[in-house]
């Protein structure tokens, strides 16, 4: 928690030993008031804290559509237009869409619709949701392939709003929710479970913290589930077996757990199923604005975890938490100890600045970087991570990732990663952007979830959901597709205006508007103290002791030296962050070799 700054982490655990009673062990740790730690409105986290549990809300839904399939309610295998003749995406392709398709993502839709997305705040409810979908295009065949998609789940939450004649909110509570007694869970923004969520933190890259929106989404049946530990941990206890609480049959049940596309491993209805110590695994995980959590079983083990973190995108820590307490209970049964797990030390400082720089394997590269005290992996595609030092590789060590990527010092002075050699290339000028890139480039989307469009290496380049880095293929003119990724498949279309200035930038079925570009006076912030104040402070200030043998400062004045010389000394005028001041002279000297 302290080197991932996680305000709060919470779990569950649950074991059926085969033996009655059943045991349960829960624990929080951390304060669940994140964004305010004052004494007067500090909250100690608590296993019955209450979480947004994103998509962990899909197993949800899945269950309840299982349970009326289970009752002769439902078809899976039928076309769903068969109880929504209203959806209606484009489909060039002849298969219709399933719930089953849809369930386990293979249905071919956009990972987000045009509207009730996961960007839009404006709540615009189910039907609306869904309806939104008619004006996308299926990204791929019906079964021919796996393609993540949140208005998937929605759908099918629409098909059981029409098989049970109730609202979504409601069947799931009778169908799931209420027959295994989980009193802290609902889709409904119920007024006390709000009241008792903890507090969660987005971030960004550059340091900045983002207030967390709470709006519902609009594809609730994927989403829009609050729960705690203990409950997720309860529902997954139904999974085991033996259990005697649970809403399915243990046939109807392990259908779930039957991979689509076969295999052993995959998505099956709803559950991604895996393996773990040798042992079958089905599990989900969730990330929304503030929030992580991880739900994973060992079903055929009768164990089971549940983890909940107030950080977003924080899932390789919940994931890895939710590993070790499976370990955990593995090893226990055989009344063995784990060792302490050894963590990856940062970089040595000057190890790090020898491999400051650009490293390419054919089309493909990574920056590394030196940021507050750390070495940063920045790649062409994926996440910005931390590399530490385990002793023989650096290794991925952060919220977004945990273990990779993994690069090998050659003696040759490359890099080995798993995917290649990388070579560290001349530290020269890049040359200017393609001129048809330059309109496209900027910021797109809305105050809590920015899309930037930027160029690199003479390519298109986005950062989408504020985490992932994309390189598009160019398809044509303002028109590009996502390669394998979190948009794997997603087109992506630049809209200009009739004067042919770009306004949006459409991913999928969202659409970005263009933000304002930049004020031209520059980025300003309120300085917390006068800048009087600010510079006596600096006078007071001393630089850190140096060590023996650098060279004397010989520091030379350019201005005179030169006439051709222009000087732009922001902090000696007004155009600044702070918008005035700071130096009170113009100066500027470099040291004399």
């Amino acid at each position: 928690m302290r080197d991932k700054q996680l305000p709060a982490v919470c779990l569950a655990l649950v074991s059926a030993e085969g033996v009655s009673p059943e045991w349960s062990w829960s624990a929080a740790f951390g304060s669940a008031s994140a964004v305010d730690r004052s004494a007067a409105n500090r909250r100690e986290a608590r296993p019955d804290t209450v979480h947004r549990v994103a998509s962990v809300s899909k197993l949800f839904t899945a269950t309840a559509a299982m349970v009326l399939a289970e009752r002769g309610e439902l078809d899976l295998d039928a076309p769903v237009t068969d109880y929504l003749p209203e959806f209606q995406p484009e489909n060039p392709f002849d298969k219709p869409v399933t719930v089953r398709l849809l369930l386990g993502h293979r249905a071919g839709l956009v990972r987000e619709g045009p509207v009730g997305h996961y960007f839009d705040p404006d709540e615009p409810g189910l039907a609306a949701t869904i309806a939104s979908l008619n004006e996308t295009t299926l990204v791929h065949e019906p079964g021919s392939a796996l393609k993540y998609s949140n208005p998937g789940p929605g759908v099918v939450g629409l098909v059981i709003e029409k098989v049970t004649g109730k609202p979504f909110e409601q069947a799931v509570e009778e169908l799931v929710i209420e027959p295994l007694d989980l009193d802290d869970s609902s889709f409904a923004a119920r007024e006390d479970l709000v009241e008792r969520t903890a507090h969660g933190i987005m971030w960004t890259y550059d340091g900045r913290q983002i207030p967390t929106p709470p709006f519902q989404f609009g594809y609730g049946p994927a989403a829009n589930l609050r729960s705690t530990v203990v409950d997720l941990a309860d529902f997954a206890r139904s999974w085991f077996p033996g259990s005697t609480d649970r809403v399915l049959s243990p046939e109807a049940q392990e259908q779930m757990w039957q991979p689509q596309g076969g295999g052993s491993r995959g998505c099956g209805l709803g559950f991604f199923v895996g393996e773990f110590g040798g042992h079958r695994s089905v599990r989900h995980g969730g990330a929304v604005y503030g929030f992580a959590t991880t739900l994973m079983a060992l079903p055929d083990q009768g164990l089971a975890v549940a983890v909940a973190v107030t950080v977003d995108f924080a899932n390789e820590v919940s994931d890895a938490i939710a590993g070790r307490a499976v370990g955990l209970m593995l090893a226990a049964r055989k009344g063995r100890r784990l060792q302490p797990p050894k963590f990856p030390e940062p970089v040595d400082a000057a190890a790090g600045r020898s491999l400051v720089g650009r490293w390419s394997s054919g089309d493909r590269w990574f920056d590394l970087r030196q940021r507050d005290g750390e070495l940063r992996y920045v790649p062409s595609s994926g996440v910005d991570t931390t590399l530490r030092w385990n002793g023989s590789v650096y290794v991925g060590d952060d919220r977004m990732s945990l273990g990779s990527p993994r690069l090998r010092s050659m003696p040759d002075g490359s890099l080995q990663g798993r995917s290649g050699k990388f070579v560290k290339q001349p530290d020269v000028a890049p040359p200017p952007a393609p001129k048809e890139l330059l309109p496209l480039l900027g910021e797109y989307g809305w105050d809590h979830n920015v899309l930037i469009v930027y160029e690199d290496g003479g390519r298109l380049g986005v950062l989408i959901e504020w985490l992932v880095r994309e390189m598009p293929e160019r398809l044509g003119p303002d028109h590009y597709r996502f390669k394998p990724g979190m948009y794997f498949g997603d087109q992506l279309l630049f809209e200009r205006d009739d004067e042919g200035q770009v306004i949006a930038a459409v991913v999928g079925g969202t659409r970005f508007l263009r933000r304002a570009d930049p004020d031209p006076d520059g980025f300003r912030i309120r300085a917390q103290r006068l800048v009087s104040e600010l510079r006596e402070l600096a006078r007071q200030a001393r630089p850190p002791a140096q060590p023996d043998g650098l060279r004397k400062p010989d520091l030379v004045n350019l201005i005179g030296l030169d006439p051709r010389l222009k000087f732009d000394v922001r902090y000696a005028g007004k155009q600044n962050f702070l918008g005035e001041p700071v130096y009170e002279r113009v100066a500027a000297s470099l040291q004399r070799p």
